[in-house]
């Protein structure tokens, strides 16, 4: 326990430095980012709220159940003549048919539910994170591409002039070699623009300021992992807590049925107090009061109908979001298993890539190659690279979409950012 808070203050400590301008120091891992949004969020601390809003709520219901003291007075003149009374009375509920009861644990029903929605609010943070913290590895990864492209692009024209001086080449050449620069130097710029786009995303998903922010971020290693069946993933979407908050909201609007049918209950009480008036006469008093309401002009029955539809809604609404979840796991899978074999593609596509540009490079340097043959070998092989780039942006995307999916994403984070 020491050790985690003393992890969320070093990483709160390091994040508001952040927010003021100050460098972090250090690339933060995903498991920082995600620690920093459960933390800060708004969306995580309005959630946190409802939840201790409900908690009360559950006491409002709980009270007909305690001792009720109540104080009254009055006081009159007429012509002249005064009299004043008081009274303290004690009261205590002692039946009303279970509609206390009802009530209490329809309101404890809603706090579970509200309970479920922060854990699916943290879940969907996650997922926001995840998204956020990839593309910036994405960004950073195409930025470093077009450095890369730069250099060679530099030294593409560094040799073109050495061979134009030496009488090897035409002018054209030096020139095609300056045009294939300049557009490296603006892939370059396009390149770190979106990394700082990409930086102020991720700063407000973690729910912290991203002015001054220098954000960098460090993937996590690569793990070899088998993406489970179909069936084995359905299976699991139960665990999902928006489909457990819905659950409990449909056991809640069953006993709100039952409730609303207690309205013609009958209900006793018992009370107990002092009276006193003037001129200096009090006594003690005490009973039961007893009341059954026999017409209600229909009010009870129409409170009962309302409730089984409710009933009725939020039974659709658990199967709507049920089928919901099983197509966003089957979407996840296939978007998984499409991404796997880009990363395969896009792997053997950049080796190619590499040695064509090798080659390339090597018959302009022996003055049998052209210009033109290594221009466009630089060029596939920066598409290669982005290719790669972005076939691993995707694969980590769809096991967080899995994830998310099937309710597993916050697995390795219970009890962090409460």
């Amino acid at each position: 326990m020491v050790c985690r808070w003393f992890l969320a203050g070093a990483l709160a400590a390091a994040l508001a430095g952040a927010a003021w301008g100050a460098p972090t120091g250090q690339a933060l891992t995903l498991r920082e980012c995600l620690l920093s949004a459960l933390e800060n969020h708004p969306q995580l601390r309005a959630a946190r709220a409802r939840v201790e809003a409900q908690g009360q709520a559950v006491r409002v219901q709980e009270a007909p159940r305690k001792p009720s003291l109540e104080a009254s007075g009055s006081g009159r003149a007429v012509e002249g003549a005064r009299d004043a009374s008081a009274e303290l009375r004690l009261s205590q509920l002692v039946t009303d048919g279970g509609k206390t009861d009802l009530a209490v644990r329809a309101a404890e029903l809603e706090r579970e539910a509200v309970l479920q929605d922060l854990a699916a609010a943290r879940s969907d943070l996650v997922l926001e994170v995840q998204q956020a913290f990839y593309a910036l590895v994405k960004a950073e990864d195409d930025l470093e591409v077009a450095r890369r492209n730069v250099a060679v692009q530099e030294e593409q024209l560094a040799r073109a002039r050495a061979f134009f001086q030496a009488g090897k080449v035409p002018k054209s050449d030096v020139t095609a070699a300056e045009v294939d620069l300049g557009q490296a130097r603006l892939e370059q710029t396009q390149a770190s623009g979106t990394v700082e786009a990409t930086r102020s995303l991720l700063s407000r998903t973690m729910g912290v300021s991203p002015r001054g922010q220098a954000l960098s971020v460090t993937p996590p290693p690569w793990t070899d992992r088998k993406a489970p069946s179909v069936e084995a993933a359905q299976s699991g979407v139960a665990a999902r807590p928006d489909l457990r908050a819905q659950g409990l909201r449909v056991e809640e609007a069953s006993r709100n049925v039952a409730l609303a049918a207690k309205d013609l209950a009958w209900n006793v009480a018992a009370w107990g107090g002092y009276g006193w008036s003037d001129p200096g006469t009090g006594e003690w008093k005490s009973g039961l009061s007893l009341s059954l309401p026999l017409l209600d002009g229909g009010r009870t029955d129409a409170k009962v109908g309302q409730a089984r539809a409710k009933l009725e809604e939020a039974r659709a609404t658990e199967e709507d979001l049920r089928q919901k979840a099983d197509l966003a796991v089957v979407e996840a899978l296939t978007e998984l298993r499409t991404a796997e074999e880009s990363l395969r593609t896009a792997l053997l596509v950049d080796r190619q890539a590499r040695e064509n540009l090798d080659l390339a490079r090597g018959r302009y340097r022996e003055g049998v190659g052209s210009p033109l043959e290594v221009s466009q070998a630089a060029l596939n092989r920066t598409k290669a690279q982005r290719s790669l780039a972005k076939a691993r942006h995707d694969l980590r995307i769809a096991w967080a979409k899995l994830e998310h999916g099937m309710g597993t994403n916050l697995a390795d984070l219970e009890g962090e950012g409460r």
